[in-house]
Order: C-alpha cells, then structure tokens, then sequence
C-alpha cells in the first residue's frame, strides 16, 4: 500500500503512521481478547522446541522462506517476504519434506522481528504527525475494527467457522502479524493466513483502480 500511495503523489509518512497505529492496535488487542475470551494461555510455547524437530526439517524451512521470498520479489508479487515463503513452504509440505510446524525459537524471533519493525515506523515522529495521523489511524481502525466483527459474527453464526478462526481470519491487522499471533494461540494457520492473503490482494487490485479513477478528477 506505500508503494502504491508514493506511485500516486501520496505522503509517504502519514501512511505509513496510520497504517503503523492501525496493525499496532490489532495485535496489541487481539491477545487481550485472547486470552479473556478463550481463556489461552499465550505465554505458552507456541510449539515444539527445536531440538525436538528434525534438523533437515528445519533447514529447508529456512530455505524455503529465504528462496520463496527471493523468487516472489523478482517476480514481483505484492507482500513477497510472505507470500513467497508461505506458497514454497506450503510446497514442501504437501510434497512431504516437511512434516513438522516452526520451532517455538523461529516463531518467537519472528515475533521480536515483527514487534521492532511495527515500533521503528514511529521514529521521529512530532507532535503535529501524533495528532493528526495516529489519531486517524486510530479512528480508522475503530471504524474498520467494529465492521470487522460485524462480519465475524455473521459468518460464525452462517458458516459454523471456528470463532477464534473466524476471529484472526477477519481482523484488519497485519499479514504477518495475525498469522503469528494464530500460533501462538494454536489456531488454523492456513486457515487464517489464506484470508489475510485474500484480503490483501483484493486490497491491492481496488486500490489500484480506484487510485486511477481518482487521479482522473
């Protein structure tokens, strides 16, 4: 969505920020309502140690994500540090080579990872950026928060979905982020990533056209 926004003549940093403040809010939330809906407990490890997983496995996890993620971005798919990974990895799955999911050490430094790039957007930010832009972006995913259980009270009801499936699955929050929160909380990652990567790629082709009908008025 930068990209898009620069491409258009967009402010780069106010984007950025309410975007920041917006994935910030979801996944500062979701693990309180986690943990007080569902009663997890999410300080669990959120899987099995590493030196319980075969070592080949875990080699060709770090392959897969790292050639995914290069073959994605010279092909140039959108989210390419994620998606790229997510369809080699599911590859390897379904092929065999990988029977096991990330060790608990991998998830936790994604986390980590995660946690300081989502903090290092607000660096520098001045008083007149913090009332304009957070709190837009705080408005915004208010906005787009109670839309989004609307819908996951709909579909929970009409489809019999999981709830904290339909929870993770339908939450405006960061691709990478949701899916490492579902986890932590043992949720249907495939599940819950496959709509996130829906999400965004619906996200990206309206933009896109509703960007150039703008740009003709």
């Amino acid at each position: 969505m930068l990209n898009l926004g620069e491409q258009a003549g967009g402010n780069v940093r106010a984007m950025s920020l309410i975007h920041a403040t917006r994935v910030l809010m979801i996944s500062s939330l979701v693990p309180f309502a986690i943990t007080l809906f569902w009663g997890l407990d999410l300080n669990r490890p959120p899987g099995k140690p590493a030196i319980d997983i075969p070592l080949h496995e875990i080699a060709i996890m770090i392959l897969a994500g790292i050639g995914g993620w290069q073959i994605a971005a010279r092909i140039g798919i959108p989210g390419s540090s994620i998606i790229g990974p997510l369809i080699l990895t599911a590859f390897c799955t379904l092929s065999g080579l990988i029977n096991s999911r990330p060790p608990a050490e991998m998830i936790l430094i994604a986390q980590f990872i995660i946690g300081l790039a989502v903090e290092a957007r607000y660096s520098g930010m001045t008083s007149e950026e913090l009332r304009k832009y957070v709190v837009a972006g705080v408005a915004y995913t208010a906005i787009v928060g109670v839309v989004s259980v609307t819908m996951i009270f709909i579909v929970v009801r009409a489809l019999r979905l999981e709830p904290l499936d339909a929870l993770l699955s339908f939450l405006p929050g960061g691709q990478p982020e949701i899916p490492v929160i579902a986890l932590a909380a043992g949720s249907d990652i495939a599940f819950v990533a496959t709509h996130h990567i829906l999400r965004m790629l619906l996200v990206i082709v309206f933009a896109q056209a509703f960007s150039g009908w703008l740009g003709r008025y």
